[in-house]
């Protein structure tokens, strides 16, 4: 069994990725997996269940943002790469069809 077993199953539990709650926390997705490859104290796993329960309810509340600030700096980034202008186009186009 892994270390920080209970805090990754809490994690699959609770229906969050990795990256919300090392967002929530303030470092990289690659940080926190390091954080969890070595036991934490009892008091960081409290720490890491509530960031994960108050993540879990504001989901279900529809309040959390599933579109996080990397994810719209990456399609900024795709969009200025295009001078056509072609792929800002398709990708409205293909964003209203989902909203439907």
């Amino acid at each position: 069994m892994l270390p920080n077993q209970d805090i990754r199953d809490a994690i699959k539990r609770q229906g969050i990725c990795t990256w919300e709650l090392a967002e929530k926390i303030g470092v990289h997705e690659t940080t926190l997996y390091r954080y969890l490859r070595k036991e934490l104290s009892e008091q960081e796993k409290q720490k890491y269940y509530a960031l994960i329960f108050e993540i879990a309810k504001s989901k279900r509340k529809g309040e959390y943002n599933e579109y996080d600030s990397r994810s719209i700096a990456i399609v900024s980034i795709w969009f200025n790469s295009d001078p056509t202008g072609w792929k800002k186009a398709n990708y409205q186009r293909l964003a209203k069809s989902f909203s439907r």
